[in-house]
């Protein structure tokens, strides 16, 4: 029944009175997902917005709704870390933070809690997931996630947003669709990795093949390479890196909010594109071609 999110997904808005955050109630709502409340920070005149309640902390928004489960993130920067640990000291056990720059060593201590009490963090800046029809957890897609995903048994994880949606359209052209996309996020520090969610895609009956999108910068592709490669019962798994341009440019570059490309704190896409070949995984040039490989 897909993964990380469903129908019974009961969500709460952490930062609901920042500019993001009217953002997201909206897509979420739009999706007609159960958003049940959310938590305020500023000093706001807003109480409610579309019938959602706002309320000044976390647990205020439990006592009311004691099966919130799900807390998407969308305060400041300097704020996520603690808004964490407030999610995670009231038992939330998913967590989605949609905020960039989140400073590092906040980003160490909130995936070291999370280790302790099991719970899974997803991002930071990540557009969230989705489960078609069923459920949106962040802004996957925005105001035209109803026409861009459609129900299908493809799983999707990224380092990249965007082009999640991208791939949702091509996948919906020929006729095929999406079991669940989770966006892993795009910071130089991600609290959830390839490895981990693909271990649940391979438990989850709805999806029949994987598609990874990743990119220059980072080790998560070889890594996830390497163990894909350990395995005997494997699902089909196609990838798609974007930044092949990188590799001709000079070190020291940044490419969008990934880390460093060339040098020693990441790898090229082209090394990364031979050691995933390696590990018996399709890397496809276009992301036009994935269809046809799953087709196959």
């Amino acid at each position: 029944m897909a993964i990380l999110i469903n129908n019974n997904t009961n969500m709460v808005l952490q930062g609901c009175c920042t500019r993001k955050g009217l953002l997201l109630l909206d897509h979420i709502l739009d999706y007609n997902s159960n958003l049940c409340a959310g938590v305020c920070y500023l000093d706001s005149n807003l109480k409610a917005q579309r019938g959602i309640p706002f309320y000044p902390n976390l647990g205020q928004a439990i006592t009311d709704f004691p099966f919130l489960n799900t807390s998407i993130i969308a305060s400041g920067a300097y704020d996520v870390a603690e808004n964490c640990l407030e999610a995670l000291y009231h038992g939330i056990k998913l967590i989605i933070i949609t905020i960039e720059f989140v400073p590092l060593r906040d980003m160490v201590l909130i995936a070291d809690q999370a280790k302790k009490l099991s719970a899974v963090v997803i991002g930071p800046n990540s557009a969230g997931i989705i489960n078609p029809d069923v459920v949106l957890a962040g802004s996957m897609g925005g105001i035209h996630s109803l026409s861009v995903f459609k129900k299908g048994s493809v799983g999707i994880m990224s380092r990249s947003n965007g082009m999640i949606n991208e791939l949702a359209l091509v996948l919906k052209n020929s006729s095929l669709g999406v079991s669940t996309a989770v966006a892993l996020g795009t910071e130089k520090i991600v609290l959830h990795s390839f490895i981990e969610l693909y271990k649940l895609f391979a438990q989850d009956d709805e999806t029949s093949h994987i598609v990874l999108i990743g990119g220059p910068g980072s080790h998560d592709e070889e890594a996830f390479a390497q163990y894909y490669a350990s395995l005997e019962n494997k699902k089909p798994v196609i990838a798609f890196l974007v930044g092949h341009f990188i590799d001709q440019l000079a070190g020291g570059f940044y490419f969008g909010h990934r880390s460093t490309i060339q040098g020693e704190n990441g790898s090229s896409v082209s090394q990364k594109k031979k050691v995933l070949e390696a590990s018996g995984i399709q890397v496809v040039k276009f992301i036009q071609d994935i269809p046809t490989f799953i087709k196959r």
